[in-house]
């Protein structure tokens, strides 16, 4: 196999529990010799990484998607025995990992490991957000950890995700591929039937390692590039959809995270279940993508997922917060840039619809379609594990609107603008530090604060209608 040579820099690799967006002070690389054959639906790669000082020690056992056997693996140029066994891996979309063992207990500080290991990802049979996880002749969508483990990772399955850096990293597939990193694109070649894409990242977790290839077409306005397929309505919506995300990150960078070192931005159509958001890389499933012009969800979902990194505070998963500021965050604070773009009108009538959606559905084990809802908690009680389970529910997804809606409301609109600015410029996030927060901008509202958080109360006073009127 001809393969192309990649250098990884990795940001506190093996620096253990951190908090979600939180990289280690010690510095470990990785090179990385990596093939894709959507025809064959496979991957081949050589990983060679260097420890920094102190971190060799706690290397001996490593991770990769369940498809993957590991060849070889040498320590410091010479072939070195180890183990390698099926495990359940919840932190992988087929639910099992590869879990590869080192016959030579703690490694010396100077370690050089190189792991060389191939095989297949095949589409899992799970439900989003990771259904379409896949290596086919369709193209090629990996993300890293919590999706398919695409190299190695050295963390236990569900513990904190971390930054890494990336200083290069090249990809080599067939030239009717495009291929798509996170980060920004260095440079591109294209010989004898193969194209190699060389990128650079900085400060990403590990879990938004996104690869995405298919037969793109490629649309660019300034920073944005839009990667459709060859349709009609595909290339139709992809000018609208520059546009657009041109307003929104304006909007995003000046009034959140304004050091989110998003500098460009990469939209890309992506199969069902494929709406997600991974640093600067934001896929839109092809029915959105497509129904860009006719209706109005495709901009709140191309807006929802481009507000992600400029809302992203470092949060710990065990903390009573995560889910609200990994989903809920983002699930409101892209409106007000919507409200600037479409006016207040339509986001006034949007904020009552979806208190009526939220009215109808509050305490019903189903919705009118017969769906079965989980069983109704207060929005500071979804833990990480209950995430997707929440995520696009009346709770997560509408109360936590409401919510942000009223501070809005009564902090008035310079209030929550700094409120705003405030919470996003944060280095750490907790349950106790935001609930300051809000009652530092909202005082003589605690209870109010409380009940929103901590209750599955909606009295009249929280109300944006009468309650006759719903």
């Amino acid at each position: 196999m001809t393969r192309s040579l990649a250098l990884l820099t990795l940001l506190g690799l093996l620096a253990g529990p951190l908090t979600a967006h939180c990289s280690g002070g010690d510095h470990s690389s990785l090179m990385l010799d990596v093939e894709l054959d959507p025809a064959q639906n496979s991957l081949s790669a050589v990983a060679t990484i260097r420890f920094s000082p102190g971190l060799a020690a706690s290397a001996s056992v490593f991770y990769l998607h369940g498809e993957l056997v590991v060849d070889a693996v040498t320590l410091n140029g010479q072939p070195v025995p180890f183990r390698s066994k099926s495990v359940l891996y919840e932190s992988d979309y087929s639910m099992v990992a590869r879990k590869i063992t080192i016959d030579k207990g703690n490694l010396p500080a100077d370690a050089v490991l190189s792991v060389t290991y191939s095989g297949h990802f095949s589409p899992s049979s799970a439900r989003s957000p990771s259904d379409y996880m896949k290596i086919g002749p369709e193209g090629v969508f990996l993300r890293a950890y919590r999706y398919s483990l695409w190299f190695p990772v050295f963390l236990e399955s569900g513990r904190d995700s971390y930054l890494v850096d990336f200083e290069m990293v090249k990809f080599r597939i067939p030239d009717d591929y495009t291929l798509v990193f996170v980060g920004e694109k260095l440079n591109e070649e294209t010989a004898n039937g193969f194209t190699t894409s060389t990128w650079t990242v900085n400060d990403a977790p590990i879990h938004d390692l996104q690869i995405t290839a298919r037969k793109f077409q490629v649309l660019t306005r300034g920073n944005v590039a839009v990667y459709h397929l060859d349709a009609e309505a595909s290339r139709s919506a992809a000018d609208s959809i520059a546009d657009l995300s041109t307003e929104l990150l304006r909007y995003y960078a000046a009034n959140y995270r304004d050091n989110s070192n998003i500098s460009s931005v990469n939209v890309l159509e992506m199969p069902q279940y494929g709406d997600i958001s991974a640093g600067n890389m934001i896929g839109i499933s092809s029915e959105t993508f497509r129904a860009f012009r006719e209706e109005d969800y495709p901009k709140r979902t191309i807006a929802h997922e481009l507000v992600h990194p400029f809302v992203a505070v470092p949060v710990k998963r065990a903390d009573a917060v995560y889910s609200l500021a990994v989903e809920g965050f983002p699930s409101y604070f892209h409106l007000l840039a919507l409200s600037e773009i479409d006016g207040s009108d339509a986001y006034d009538d949007f904020l009552r619809r979806v208190e009526h959606w939220y009215v109808q559905n509050k305490g019903a084990s189903e919705d009118q379609r017969g769906n079965t809802h989980p069983p109704e908690i207060p929005l500071l009680e979804i833990s990480a594990e209950q995430l997707s389970e929440y995520k696009d529910g009346y709770i997560l997804w509408g109360r936590s609107k409401l919510f942000f809606n009223y501070l809005l409301r009564h902090m008035g609109g310079k209030d929550f603008a700094r409120f705003a600015k405030t919470l996003f410029s944060r280095d750490s996030l907790t349950e106790e530090s935001f609930v300051a927060l809000c009652n530092q901008f909202l005082p003589g509202q605690e209870d109010q604060v409380h009940d929103w958080l901590y209750t599955n109360a909606y009295p009249e006073n929280f109300r944006l209608i009468d309650s006759q009127q719903q």
